[in-house]
């Protein structure tokens, strides 16, 4: 019988002793998202398209997400995905142009 709980590592698992997963097994992968504020009640649920999500949150945050990106440990924010996630969320929700970008 195996332990009574699983280490979570993410992209470390590999260090993980007695995981049984060699280096190669596992890759790092940096996602990015975006938070915006926009008038509390604009979107009524989660929308998801082919380019991003849109979650909002009752305070008038809607998180944009997300990215998955094959490039190591590197943790920069760009402004590429920042630029594609806004067009992906203003496809899903034209309303979203008059909010925020809070972070």
């Amino acid at each position: 019988m195996g332990p009574a709980f699983a280490p979570c590592a993410g992209a470390w698992s590999a260090l993980v002793t007695g995981a049984g997963l060699g280096e190669a097994d596992v890759t790092p992968a940096r996602g990015q998202m975006l938070e915006l504020h926009a008038e509390p009640g604009l979107l009524r649920g989660v929308l998801v398209g082919p380019d991003a999500y849109a979650s909002p949150r009752d305070d008038g945050r809607v998180l944009v997400g997300s990215t998955v990106e094959l490039v190591g440990f590197h943790a920069d924010v760009t402004a590429a995905a920042t630029r594609d996630l806004l067009a992906g969320a203003l496809r899903l929700a034209p309303g979203l142009a008059r909010a925020r970008l809070t972070d």
